[in-house]
């Protein structure tokens, strides 16, 4: 069965999402993790502010329940590891 690979994430072909909203939202969230990594990578080359990253919140962060909070904890973040702390926090919450 042929693989295909998203970040660390990996899927059967017959698996394989049509797009980043048919996948789990765990597997969401750690695809905007490794989102903030590259952003973390190579911000100092693209010069590019942290709030540029705010507007793919609501493509990674929707469908589940607590996602609007999520969002509106994470739009008040000001750094990759301020976003990475909610998103832990979130995740310790959601499987107590």
């Amino acid at each position: 069965d042929e693989e295909y690979r998203i970040s660390n994430l990996e899927y059967s072909k017959s698996q394989k999402p049509n797009s980043i909203f048919q996948i789990p939202y765990s597997d969401s969230l750690e695809l905007l993790q490794y989102h903030l990594d590259l952003y973390d990578q190579y911000a100092a080359l693209t010069g590019r502010p942290f709030d540029t990253l705010k507007r793919f919140f609501k493509i990674y962060i929707r469908d589940f329940d607590g996602a609007s909070d999520l969002r509106t904890q994470l739009m008040s973040c000001e750094t990759t590891d301020e976003v990475r702390c909610v998103i832990r926090l979130f995740l310790s919450e959601s499987y107590e």
